[in-house]
């Protein structure tokens, strides 16, 4: 684990094994998110054989098709959304290599790992349903899909971290410090 500790890393580092926690609300989401992802697989593969031989494959800044590819490129979404999911899922193991947006104590540290993750698992959870809907719009085979939709995903990711990271700071040890006095 010290090896994470050089990669810009600014909180207290715990000795020895990490134990990971996993609660109720993380218990939920992790679920959520493995169901969404199955799912994902089977509504591509019932959806697969209906679908014409060229689809639309890429969606503009105005939300209108300017790409067209092979029906197999229905399998990249999938494959992304696994991948993300994945990669988001291992990070959230090495909190010695996170930065927190505010001064965290040993005494906090534990909340502030917990807070993390929870952030993490909300934010796989909506990234998958990101990739849903993208799915979705493919399979159906939209020549054009709602920017307003990604806009709302977009807000959400934005307030779910502005949320977190602001939880975080309130666990700061500088705030506890000034609190106390």
């Amino acid at each position: 684990m010290a090896l994470f500790g050089r990669f810009g890393h600014r909180g207290p580092y715990r000795k020895g094994e990490i134990k990971i926690r996993y609660t109720k609300f993380l218990k939920v989401m992790e679920v959520i998110g493995i169901v969404m992802l199955v799912g994902l697989l089977i509504y591509t593969a019932f959806r697969y054989p209906m679908v014409p031989d060229e689809i639309p494959t890429h969606y503009g800044s105005t939300g209108e098709a300017d790409a067209w590819g092979s029906k197999t490129r229905l399998w990249t979404i999938p494959a992304v959304a696994f991948l993300v999911y994945g990669l988001v899922t291992l990070a959230s193991f090495f909190p010695n290599a996170w930065n927190y947006p505010a001064k965290i104590s040993g005494e906090n540290l534990p909340q502030a790992e917990n807070k993390v993750r929870q952030m993490l698992a909300c934010m796989k959870v909506l990234i998958t349903g990101l990739f849903i809907y993208l799915q979705f719009e493919m399979l159906s085979l939209s020549e054009s899909v709602s920017m307003g939709v990604t806009f709302v995903f977009m807000l959400l990711m934005f307030a779910i971290m502005i949320y977190f990271i602001s939880a975080l700071r309130r666990l700061s040890s500088e705030r506890v410090g000034l609190l106390k006095k």
